[in-house]
């Protein structure tokens, strides 16, 4: 992790484990009060659509996939986009003919690419941990609906994902024009 540090301070990605840590220590204490149903799906409006039997599978299988995707997320970010020579082979924008992005061009979208998708680790972390304690308090009749933050989650994550996408291809033409001259 010695690497990340050059593109934001390595012990932020600790704040996504422990939102996980967190998810799973709260689902799992409240698994054994929940009630005979669990819901399973929301509607736009956030209330529950869809009700499921209460199983291990059903209750846990939120936290599964967080944690999948949080690994997924910080061995991107640790591991493979810091550390390759070659880190446009990771990073999908159009190839032109006209030859590669200039070493510092693909350097600043490198940066923006890992401090994007660490964004989107800590916010998905916190709307699975959002929707999954929402889940639970729904289920135990606590609550009727999702709270608004799962929804502010949802324009946030699209926001970052507008803002990198944007962002690179900024830094794509503007270097590809330069190029041009």
């Amino acid at each position: 992790m010695e690497n990340n540090n050059r593109f934001y301070p390595a012990w932020l990605e600790f704040l996504p484990w422990l939102f996980l840590v967190l998810f799973w220590v709260y689902t799992a204490t409240q698994y054994s009060g929940l009630p005979d149903t669990y819901p399973y799906h929301f509607g736009a409006g956030g209330t529950p659509n869809a009700w499921a039997e209460t199983s291990p599978f059903i209750v846990f299988l939120m936290p599964a996939v967080a944690t999948i995707m949080t690994g997924m997320f910080t061995f991107f970010n640790t591991k493979l986009l810091p550390n390759t020579n070659e880190p446009m082979k990771y990073i999908n924008l159009p190839n032109k003919p006209k030859g590669p992005l200039p070493q510092k061009t693909t350097e600043k979208i490198r940066g923006l690419i890992i401090r994007s998708l660490y964004a989107l680790n800590i916010t998905l972390s916190l709307a699975f941990f959002s929707c999954g304690y929402y889940s639970i308090q729904t289920a135990l009749g606590q609550q009727a609906s999702i709270s608004w933050s799962y929804s502010a989650f949802i324009v946030l994550i699209v926001f970052v994902v507008f803002i990198a996408l944007y962002m690179s291809f900024r830094l794509t033409f503007i270097a590809r024009s330069s190029m041009i001259k």
